[in-house]
């Protein structure tokens, strides 16, 4: 984290505030939506399992069976969740599980908030790339059915799914 953030980041800090402190509107869902690329390991000898007394043992050794990845969308308000597995992390597969949300998970939504990072991937133009412009998801435009927000890098994003109560946001001790 920069010793001081810079007014960039606190101007998209308060608006990633902003956007989670909206009350709940099934017409217009706050989703946070984040991915990631995990390794697929197999076991080379069978667990132990545990018995009375005694915990269940593996063995450190492993056999790699390549990567997947995961998008993971996420409505805190409604207590929804989507995930979707790939076997690739490109821009064509983001906006495919984008147009998934809008078409699938949130058709019946006006207008859909998006808080994600500002990765390479995640933006307008990865739709373009992914879909034929006579056939436009319905993202683009001006009139388009997602809003995005983008939280800054070293933001607490875990801290915004936490209950109010539980929240603090003091500086560093």
């Amino acid at each position: 984290m920069p010793e001081a953030p810079s007014a960039e980041f606190v101007a998209a800090m308060e608006d990633v505030l902003d956007v989670y402190h909206r009350p709940y509107d099934p017409q217009c869902p706050v989703v946070r939506m984040d991915e990631a690329s995990k390794q697929l390991i197999a076991e080379v000898r069978q667990p132990l399992p545990a018995q009375p007394g005694r915990t269940a043992k593996y063995d450190s050794e492993y056999e790699r069976r390549g990567t997947a990845n995961f998008f993971m969308a996420v409505e805190p308000l409604a207590g929804k969740r989507t995930v979707r597995v790939t076997d690739r992390r490109t821009k064509i597969d983001w906006a495919q599980f984008i147009c998934h949300l809008l078409l699938v998970v949130y058709a019946k939504a006006t207008k859909v908030v998006l808080v994600m990072d500002n990765l390479n991937t995640h933006g307008i133009g990865s739709l373009y790339e992914a879909f034929a412009p006579a056939t436009p998801p319905p993202t683009m435009g001006s009139r388009g059915k997602m809003s995005f927000r983008y939280a800054q890098a070293h933001f607490p994003l875990l801290l915004l799914l936490l209950p109010s109560s539980q929240k603090t946001l003091a500086p560093d001790s």
